[in-house]
């Protein structure tokens, strides 16, 4: 099977956080279609996981869901290099949560999602330390701190959270075994 070809694509609208692009494509029976994505900045996405295996999540209010989602720190990630990626996942455990690391490793390549371009670059930090950096003025989180295993069952059972949050809470458990 051919791969589509891309005929057109333009920016419907644009900010500093995301970009709707319309394409037009045609597949190799000719026939066409318009389909329209999202362009999102990448993202890192940490599981702090302590000596005592107590994973640190942020509970912050999403404007999506217009409540609070408990969740994996998160944050933009505009780096090309896995240098640039890793410096940018410090930087957010300590905006996030107010701990760095000195273990950090990575769980798996980038999660995609067919139907956005965006990259999700998921880490396991261990050996955490006290360090605060000043977060965005526009942020409000709270620190939610639980055992690695009643988190998985927490979110599993009853709590709605992101798929980056379960998909690494799930592999820093396999990782952690």
């Amino acid at each position: 099977m051919a791969e589509p070809k891309v005929l057109s694509e333009r920016v419907e609208y644009e900010n500093d956080w995301i970009k709707v692009i319309a394409s037009k494509i045609q597949f190799d029976d000719n026939k066409t279609t318009d389909w329209t994505y999202l362009e999102l900045n990448n993202a890192v996405i940490l599981v702090a996981v302590d000596a005592d295996k107590n994973v640190y999540l942020a509970k912050e209010w999403r404007l999506p869901f217009q409540k609070y989602l408990t969740e994996l720190p998160i944050g933009g990630c505009t780096a090309k290099s896995e240098e640039g990626i890793m410096k940018q996942a410090h930087e957010e455990l300590m905006e996030e949560i107010g701990f760095d690391c000195k273990k950090l490793v990575r769980l798996c390549p980038p999660l995609v999602s067919g139907r956005m371009r965006l990259m999700q670059h998921i880490f396991l930090a261990t050996e955490l330390f006290p360090s605060k950096r000043k977060g965005d003025d526009y942020e409000y989180i709270e620190v939610v701190k639980m055992p690695l295993d009643e988190a998985i069952k927490f979110f599993t059972a009853r709590e709605e959270t992101t798929s980056a949050t379960l998909a690494g809470l799930f592999l820093a458990r396999e990782k952690l075994k």
